[in-house]
Parts: C-alpha cells; structure tokens; sequence
C-alpha cells in the first residue's frame, strides 16, 4: 500500500530536526520503502511516497518524528489505479442513469 506523508515543522523545532534527518532516523526501517521524499524550498514543510504492507513498522518511524514534526498520513492510490477505479465507477453510473 501506497502512503503519502505531509510533514511541517516550527521554526522552534527546526534544528533538532535537522539533527535527527542527518542521523538514521531518516531512513525508514525494515518493511517500509521510501519511493521518494521531497522539501519545499525556503519552507518548513515537506513530503514523502512510502510504500509498505506492515503498517506497524510505519507507525513505529513516525513515532520518531510526531514529537518534532505535525505529521498527516494519507492512504494513496496510482494513476493506473485511480482509472480503474473510475472506469468501474462509470461503468456502475451508467447502468443506473
């Protein structure tokens, strides 16, 4: 499953984040593959793909970060899935109009 991670984070807390991202909780643990993260330039918020099947194991890393970081976890789905789910839908609306 497929999980975008929004992050932001206070001025208050920004160096004892940097501190944490430069060490090894940056990287996510055993079960969790990161398929991509990116930084907003001159903001203090970003976001990450993450893809895993052990929802524990993504808890347990973003336990890591909640006390620094407002954290907002969303289920995510592919574009190939997303038309499939709507070529369904529409097939569905369809035989009801």
């Amino acid at each position: 499953m497929l999980y975008l991670i929004n992050w932001t984070l206070t001025a208050h807390e920004r160096n004892a984040a940097i501190k944490r991202f430069l060490g090894p909780a940056a990287q996510p643990p055993d079960g969790v593959t990161l398929r991509g993260r990116w930084h907003a330039i001159g903001a203090l918020r970003g976001v990450a793909l993450v893809e895993t099947d052990e929802e524990t194991a993504l808890f347990r890393w973003l336990l890591q970060w909640n006390d620094l970081l407002q954290l907002e976890v969303l289920p995510a789905i592919t574009d190939e899935e997303f038309g499939q789910a709507l070529q369904a839908s529409q097939a569905h609306w369809w035989q009801h109009e």
